[in-house]
């Protein structure tokens, strides 16, 4: 490959890179929801694991209502109701 070919190759490569941070996409958008929607999920298990059950379940149920089957979330919440004294609640849960 002659120097030439190889300076335009990097130069390729170098604007490829950048393209990324020189416009933001919506797949960062989307990034930045998943990553709220894991933060969400991790709080709802600490909440869960600390027995605030009605809180849990009620993070559970919002983030039912953006990833409606997730099964976590539907097994977060169902353990939630479960825990919490609502045991119909959660068999209703675990059959939706």
């Amino acid at each position: 490959m002659s120097g030439h070919a190889m300076r335009r190759r990097w130069c390729t490569l170098a604007m490829l890179a950048l393209l990324p941070a020189a416009f933001p996409t919506l797949a960062a958008q989307r990034t930045s929801a998943r990553s709220g929607q894991a933060i969400r999920a991790e709080y709802a298990a600490v909440l869960l694991q600390s027995g605030r059950y009605a809180e849990a379940a009620q993070e559970y149920r919002t983030l039912l209502t953006t990833s409606p089957r997730q099964p976590e979330y539907r097994l977060g919440l169902a353990r939630a109701l479960a825990w919490g004294g609502h045991p119909r609640d959660a068999e209703r849960e675990l059959q939706a």
